[in-house]
């Protein structure tokens, strides 16, 4: 037979349960970024980027350095009323031999572009490793304000070759990790 529902079970009366696994709304890439283990200096603050130079522009210039392989999470803040750049960003890589092979390869580097004169400069963030920035992008103020989404960070799944899209806090909810 065909079971019914008794008019004692409406699903309303269901007790709200959390999901078993807080991170399940997320892709299945960020999840499993967020569950490596980190240790030692990944995220590196570079510094002195000319304002014209884009979060896109900036990941095209490090790829060609070389470091295509070793960045998971990219972020340039951006002066949403300019929407310049505010010469500054967050870079986590995968190990910290690969943050320090970063720091030497563009600290007093000039990217060479929009004529600017600025050479950057590099030291550790105060956020290490891809879970803290993850958790520090998605709960700030500026991770909330989706409406651009090319001023959000970058996450790149390093083994699918592929850039995934910051997740909207409105839509996944709160983050409980």
């Amino acid at each position: 037979g065909v079971e019914t529902q008794s008019s004692c079970e409406s699903p309303r009366s269901t007790p709200s349960v959390a999901p078993a696994d807080p991170m399940a709304h997320f892709d299945p890439a960020i999840q499993r970024l967020l569950s490596r283990p980190s240790s030692g200096v990944t995220t590196i603050m570079i510094q002195n980027i000319p304002n014209r130079c884009s979060q896109r522009l900036l990941l095209r210039k490090l790829k060609q350095l070389g470091f295509g392989d070793s960045i998971d999470l990219l972020y340039a803040p951006v002066d949403y009323k300019t929407k310049g750049g505010l010469g500054y960003a967050f870079c986590n890589l995968v190990s910290e031999a690969e943050a320090t092979r970063l720091m030497q390869a563009v600290t007093g580097l000039n990217l060479g572009i929009h004529k600017s004169s600025k050479v950057l400069t590099t030291e550790p963030s105060r956020n290490q490793g891809f879970a803290s920035n993850f958790r520090a992008f998605y709960t700030g103020t500026r991770a909330n304000q989706r409406s651009i989404p090319e001023y959000q960070p970058v996450i790149i799944d390093l083994e699918a070759r592929r850039e995934i899209p910051f997740p909207d806090p409105s839509v996944g909810g709160p983050l409980t990790i």
